[in-house]
């Protein structure tokens, strides 16, 4: 089912970021380094479990974290538990859990009156160069669809993101 933009101007959305809602191990009070910006373990699946919380709150439409496949690996800044850092756009997260989490999870939405709303980014790829300039660095094959470098505007380092002009040109 796809709601048109009158279905949606009266829902209340809640926000939840995948990894961070809804962990596997269950807990709402467990640390999770967030800090160290690392996968915490949070599943579709466990979203469900969660549904009453959100429900009770007066909210009928869950947004999740984007969930296609991202980068694998660990930058000095961290991981991609935020699903923004985008390698495959025609495969899921496995960190956020199997192929059948997120049809469930939207099954038991639906079958509470609730929408369904997946964020999604559509402007940028990511690729972990280690510390190495990208420029020359990147292997473009294992990004998919936009696996060449055809695809992409020349690498140019923003040095100032205050200056917005430039930082949206590079």
């Amino acid at each position: 089912m796809v709601a048109d933009t009158k279905a949606w101007k009266s829902r209340f959305i809640y926000q939840a970021m995948t990894d961070r809602f809804a962990r596997t191990d269950g807990s709402t009070t467990h640390a999770c380094n967030t800090t160290a910006r690392l996968y915490c373990g949070g599943t579709w699946r466990r979203m469900i479990d969660r549904l009453d919380y959100i429900q009770g709150m007066g909210i009928d439409a869950v947004m999740v974290s984007p969930i296609v496949e991202n980068v694998e690996g660990r930058a000095s800044y961290g991981e991609a538990y935020h699903g923004y850092w985008i390698q495959d756009m025609y495969a899921l997260n496995p960190h956020f859990g199997s192929r059948e989490g997120l049809p469930d999870l939207s099954k038991a939405l639906h079958y509470r009156g609730m929408f369904l709303m997946m964020d999604t980014v559509i402007d940028n790829i990511a690729y972990i160069t280690n510390g190495t300039s990208p420029e020359g660095n990147i292997n473009f094959t294992r990004l998919y669809p936009f696996n060449d470098p055809k695809y992409f505007h020349s690498y140019y380092k923003v040095m100032d993101y205050d200056d917005y002009p430039l930082a949206q040109k590079c």
